[in-house]
């Protein structure tokens, strides 16, 4: 059965949350315009900085609501992607596995995004709160969701729960391997231009 574009593109948000790099856990969003997918992010630490997977989480004992101070939230890495390489956000649509905390509530705001789709609420209830009163938003059915991260949930392999970053299992041979590669060479050549 073909998915509706909703429930399309809430599952991409699933499948970019397994680039998350905080421990602490995984978030994935994805930014919509006109049907097509504008930008991605994921929660983890600003390029070329240290990731939770190699030091851990940074959380304040005084402070622990604040959450990790490591990394950044997926939709935060996702406006700044989106800015970073020219793309306007402004009316665009967000899917989001989780809720936004406030900070990100109020960056969605600022970006000019129209609606929000998420999975499951943050923890705290501020951001929802907030964003509310301003535009669209849609949290999706539970039950569904839920099948989402069963589907998408992955075991570690041995190198990954010793922190290392290990290679996707199609990428093992040196055949997937090469293949990967190209993979990474297309991309990294398609972002330059």
């Amino acid at each position: 059965m073909r998915p509706d574009r909703d429930l399309y593109f809430m599952e991409v948000a699933h499948v970019i949350r397994k680039r998350s790099t905080c421990t602490r856990g995984s978030v994935g969003a994805v930014a919509v315009m006109d049907r097509r997918i504008i930008a991605t992010g994921y929660n983890g630490s600003p390029p070329g900085a240290p990731h939770c997977t190699e030091l851990g989480c940074l959380v304040s004992a005084n402070h622990h609501e604040a959450g990790c101070q490591r990394t950044l939230h997926a939709e935060a890495n996702l406006i700044a992607w989106a800015a970073r390489t020219g793309q306007a956000t402004l009316g665009a649509t967000l899917y989001c596995t989780h809720g936004p905390c406030l900070n990100c509530a109020k960056l969605i705001l600022s970006a000019g995004f129209s609606k929000l789709l998420y999975g499951v609420p943050y923890r705290l209830s501020e951001g929802i709160v907030l964003i509310s009163d301003y535009i669209e938003v849609e949290q999706f059915d539970q039950e569904y969701v839920q099948a989402l991260e069963r589907r998408h949930e992955a075991p570690l392999t041995a190198a990954e729960e010793q922190g290392e970053e290990a290679l996707p299992t199609e990428c093992q041979t040196a055949e997937g391997q090469a293949y990967g590669e190209s993979l990474s060479r297309a991309a990294n050549e398609w972002y330059k231009k």
